[in-house]
């Protein structure tokens, strides 16, 4: 699940965090 969370914050433009 957090490679899919990671793809979805990039496809975003966000940088990578988790909370």
């Amino acid at each position: 699940l957090e490679q899919l969370y990671r793809a979805f914050t990039v496809m975003k433009g966000e940088p990578y965090h988790h909370e």
